[in-house]
């Protein structure tokens, strides 16, 4: 009966053991001002956006550590019974980001506090990873936008180390050994090591690029590793809205075009995107119910690619009304033989009684020429339209001060609907769609000062569907 439960075991730990963290850590040394290690000190991390609070105890060789703050800006507190609290402020957390900052507490009482203003250490001291972290700052002013919705892995292509011709290269690797982690969950397509459908750029909060030298946490892959953590709400309600547009006119004109006399060449393309959106976020509050500050907190993003119907104009030829009644009396047409006889038609007529079941519920469905001439005598717009969204919501959750629960989904939906030749069953229009979905949850649980379970549950799905328009009795917005 042991068997059983062993196996159970050795199952969920290999489970747990693969799982990704998506949030940065802060560790240390506490000591007196002759260098002798302070065991037992109180050390606090208060994030001071959503004003949380993560409380740990120094241990025998006075050292501290948080394996699992999020990414954010925090004030760390030590105090110790006959000495002088510190407190310093400013302390900024990145994802996939080890800290290290020792404390050095002096004599006296416990009421008085001594703030440290020194600069946090940019170095890594305690690993040997390898990468570049992107902040939020820096997310929100890069110019992304170049049509569509953006992609925050636009960054990517920009960071030491990285090639992209035609397959994406980290380190000298190859394009299937790359790692792509939302909130510490795998985005990957297993069978092609791609990515479907990215989320839009306004959901994340921060990014960051391992290139080499992996911890044992980011282990299976060789070919960097991409690590993007979402926005969650604080305690004061915030929101923002965006609109980005791109236009031919504000783009230089080719040469080649400036060098052409004619008006039909020496144009710039028409181009015409917008990205539209907004995002807000903030506590959990319901009037004289529930107040969420500092324990609940939400944050809703919603983007929208917004472009006009992309046209053209072909010119088609198409039997006239007589050849669809099986007259090929007008002058042009060749003569047309008998399959049965090998002898002309008379007259160039072929008997209405000859026709085929499949030819007579065919021939109602080919238009009739809308110009007054046998070859290329039909003309249509040929219209391609295109529409795509994407919205997502997040949930974060102290259950205790040592339990905390973090949950995140993203949806988009996104079709195109295209008409070419002429519209009904025998055009050539073509209906693509796909929907694809991220749910993300994350738990912490502190079970000692030294002791911390983390759990990261992931599932991604995405549906395609690609079709000849108007063949099915379904609508587009069905599915949508």
């Amino acid at each position: 009966m042991k068997k059983p439960y062993a196996a159970l075991f050795l199952l969920v730990a290999s489970i747990t053991g693969w799982s990704q963290v998506s949030t940065g850590s802060l560790g240390g040394q506490v000591s007196d001002p002759n260098g002798a290690v302070i065991p037992a000190a109180k050390v606090v991390a208060k994030n001071v956006a959503t004003g949380q609070e993560y409380t740990t105890e120094s241990s025998e060789s006075g050292l501290y550590v948080f394996p699992a703050l999020k990414t954010g800006v925090y004030t760390l507190t030590v105090e110790k019974q006959g000495f002088n609290k510190s407190s310093r402020g400013n302390v900024e957390v990145r994802i996939a980001q080890r800290l290290d900052i020792d404390v050095r507490l002096a004599v006296g009482d416990i009421q008085q506090t001594v703030s440290v203003t020194a600069e946090t250490p940019l170095l890594e001291t305690s690993t040997v990873e390898r990468g570049q972290n992107i902040s939020t700052k820096l997310m929100d002013n890069l110019p992304l936008f170049s049509g569509g919705i953006r992609n925050p892995r636009n960054f990517v292509n920009f960071m030491p180390g990285v090639t992209n011709n035609g397959e994406q290269s980290v380190s000298g690797s190859g394009g299937r050994a790359q790692e792509v982690l939302i909130d510490g969950g795998s985005a990957l397509n297993v069978e092609s090591s791609a990515v479907f459908n990215f989320p839009s750029a306004e959901m994340f909060g921060e990014f960051k690029m391992l290139q080499s030298n992996y911890s044992a946490e980011y282990g299976r892959v060789g070919g960097g590793i991409e690590i993007y953590v979402s926005k969650s709400g604080t305690n004061s309600l915030h929101g923002a809205a965006f609109h980005n547009m791109r236009r031919d006119i504000w783009n230089a004109n080719a040469w080649a075009r400036n060098a052409s006399t004619n008006p039909a060449t020496n144009f710039r393309p028409k181009e015409r995107f917008n990205e539209t959106g907004g995002a807000i976020g903030g506590p959990v509050w319901v009037p004289k119910v529930y107040d969420g500050r500092n324990k609940s907190f939400w944050f809703f993003t919603y983007t929208k690619d917004i472009r006009p119907a992309t046209v053209s104009f072909p010119v088609l030829t198409v039997p006239t009304a007589l050849m669809k009644q099986g007259n090929f009396s007008e002058a042009g047409v060749p003569v047309i033989y008998d399959p049965l006889t090998r002898q002309p038609f008379a007259n160039n007529i072929i008997p209405t009684a000859r026709f085929s079941r499949i030819s007579r519920n065919v021939l109602p469905l080919i238009p009739d020429p809308n110009l007054s001439r046998l070859a290329g005598n039909y003309n249509f717009v040929n219209t391609s339209a295109f529409d795509r969204y994407i919205w997502s919501l997040k949930f974060d959750h102290a259950l205790t001060a040592s339990n905390r629960l973090s949950v995140f989904y993203t949806n988009e939906v996104q079709g195109q609907n295209d008409i070419a030749s002429f519209s009904g069953p025998l055009g050539n229009g073509l209906q693509n769609f796909q929907k694809p979905f991220n749910y993300r949850v994350n738990h912490d649980w502190a079970l000692r000062p030294n002791v911390l379970m983390h759990t990261t549950v992931s599932f991604s799905k995405t549906r395609n569907v690609s079709r000849t328009l108007r063949q099915s009795a379904r609508k587009f917005t069905e599915y949508c």
